[in-house]
């Protein structure tokens, strides 16, 4: 190759593609994350009011993120698990350690990219996490961003199939790591109030904003020992996502609507009283209390709105194994109360009858330690919170 035809060559590698490099951090020896890839540029302060939502995703679950961002109206935290990298040396210094990716796993990177062009990321603070190798270090990751050049129909055409090529691709985890990339989307948040959910379920209109009147009262202001707990529902392929109580309501009485997995899970999110809620009128401006619980059962799973106060999530407990549902206890040896609010919902597309291949291996995979962890979490408990032994529940083992 002459010197005419390199110089047009790397003209264009420039032109077309940039190089760039990613910071991570060792994560407890046992994750490397890279906080802020994308950073939320909403206007929050110190003291900021607005309630965070953190989720976490894997690339095959990045759609649903497509619309979050138009239906919670405050910041996303998002941890997103990624592929381990390979280590390599790095470009410009070769005496140092860098760490990339092949040519498959580097279209993440594109799929991203072509996102934060496509959807409103104001909001969002995405977060990298992989899985950490032998060596407990966490090189820079240098990565090839792609420069678009389209947009409109051609851009979305071209992210849908990038995004439908690299879906299923390995994360590296022995097990999904829930609850590290939970705790990680907190650590990332840039609010006191959050709602750690999931990125599947979308909240009924003006979620965010009628809580956060709540929160910042009770929790922020007058640090009442509650969290702000709102009850789960799913509905059936083919009818439009009830946004409103109102809407809920009506596929509620057609049965093409009920509680969050009743069919296979009922315990885990049914919350007493549904009847009278569902007939207590929506307040479109505010929330109310419908009714203040204790905690006095350990299959219950709330999903609620929380401050800093809150325990982060133990890691110990694998994915599909009490990962959110120890929480609870948590919560209560803490002497929290559970207030369920009146005016607000989440919903799920579809509804779930029973365990997929996957789920059933996920479980297989864990059972090795599952009984070891609850025995170690409920002697802790015990040692810790003596006083609050006979009010909180401990966790069953099945």
């Amino acid at each position: 190759m002459n010197t005419k035809v390199l110089f047009i060559f790397l003209y264009l590698i420039k032109f077309l593609y940039c190089y760039k490099k990613i910071k991570f951090d060792n994560y407890k020896n046992k994750a490397c994350v890279s906080y802020h890839y994308w950073r939320c540029r909403m206007n929050l302060g110190e003291n900021s009011t607005r309630i965070t939502l953190v989720l976490h995703s894997t690339m095959d679950y990045i759609t649903y993120l497509e619309k979050q961002v138009d239906v919670w109206e405050g910041p996303i935290s998002v941890a997103l698990v990624i592929p381990k990298p390979n280590r390599t040396k790095c470009i410009h210094n070769k005496k140092n350690k860098c760490s990339s990716y092949d040519k498959k796993n580097m279209e993440i990177f594109s799929v991203l990219n072509y996102f934060k062009k496509l959807f409103n990321t104001v909001k969002i603070s995405l977060h990298l996490i992989y899985d950490i190798d032998k060596y407990k270090d966490c090189p820079p990751m240098v990565i090839i961003e792609e420069k678009i050049s389209i947009n409109g129909d051609s851009l979305m055409n071209l992210y849908r199939k990038r995004l439908e090529s690299i879906k299923k691709l390995s994360i590296g985890f022995d097990i999904y790591p829930i609850n590290i990339a939970r705790n990680i989307g907190r650590l990332g948040k840039l609010t006191r109030l959050f709602l750690s959910g999931d990125i599947e379920n979308y909240s009924s209109n003006n979620y965010e904003t009628k809580v956060s009147k709540l929160a910042t009262k009770y929790l922020l202001e007058q640090k009442r020992k509650v969290v702000l707990v709102h009850r789960r529902f799913e509905y059936e392929y083919g009818y439009d996502r009830p946004t409103t109580k109102e809407e809920l309501k009506k596929l509620y009485n057609m049965k093409k609507a009920g509680v969050f997995h009743a069919k296979f899970y009922l315990n885990a999110h049914f919350i007493i009283g549904i009847k009278d809620w569902l007939k207590t009128p929506e307040n479109v401006d505010k929330v109310s209390i419908f009714r203040t619980l204790n905690y006095t059962s350990s299959y219950w799973e709330p999903q609620f709105v929380g401050d800093d106060r809150v325990p982060f999530h133990d890691e110990r407990f694998p994915y599909r194994f009490k990962s959110n549902i120890h929480l609870g206890s948590l919560l209560c040896n803490l002497e929290f109360r559970f207030s369920i609010l009146n005016d607000v919902f989440t919903v799920h597309e579809g509804r779930k009858k029973n365990l997929s291949d996957s789920d059933l291996l996920t479980i297989n995979k864990g059972k090795k330690r599952y009984g070891k962890i609850i025995s170690q979490f409920n002697a802790e408990l015990s040692t810790k919170y003596p006083h609050m032994k006979d009010k909180c529940p401990h966790l069953y083992k099945f």
